[in-house]
């Protein structure tokens, strides 16, 4: 997958990350705004220059642990947010999910991301099922979700931060000729 980086969207770019997107990271990974129906929480500007770096190293996807990719405006290379894919032990599920800056939200560029990875997996990749979770309470998400090809397949009660929530899981499968994403 990592061969067909970078990725052209139409708005964005996915790509590695680089040692030029750590203020932007940093910057978007300490903002309560953007932090607060994700996994992660914030960090320091040290460990967001570790991570990156580490990040930048990957070329493959390894079963069984997560990769961020970056979401770059296409017109001028900037950060705007990544793209983490996470691959079951067998690589024939993936686990995708978003973090996109303040300054970008509301622009349609979550859909785009989603709908772009899950054609980057599925023709770049053997996975067979792409899934992501998203908190109810988050409405910019599931608009975006909304506006792909994933069918809700449950939801569940959760704890996310110390608050209880609901949880939505969406999946796509790969199609093959006459199959609905959703059967």
């Amino acid at each position: 997958m990592f061969e067909r980086l970078p990725c052209e969207l139409a708005r964005v770019r996915l790509r590695a990350m680089r040692r030029a997107d750590v203020a932007a990271f940093h910057a978007y990974r300490c903002d309560p705004e953007v932090a607060r129906f994700q996994g992660w929480s914030s960090v320091t500007r040290q460990q967001a220059s570790e991570f990156v770096e580490t990040q930048s190293r990957h070329h493959r996807l390894t079963p069984d642990a997560w990769h961020q990719l970056a979401i770059a405006d296409r017109a001028s290379d900037a950060l705007i947010g990544d793209a983490g894919i996470w691959l079951s032990p067998d690589g024939l599920q993936a686990g995708i999910g978003l973090s996109i800056g303040s300054a970008a939200q509301g622009r349609g560029y979550g859909a785009e991301c989603l709908n772009g990875l899950i054609d980057l997996l599925f023709s770049a990749t053997p996975v067979l099922e792409i899934i992501g979770n998203v908190d109810a309470r988050n409405a910019a998400c599931l608009a975006a979700v909304a506006r792909t090809r994933m069918c809700l397949i449950g939801t569940r009660q959760v704890h996310s931060k110390g608050e209880a929530c609901m949880e939505h899981a969406f999946s796509i499968r790969k199609p093959h000729a006459g199959d609905s994403p959703c059967s």
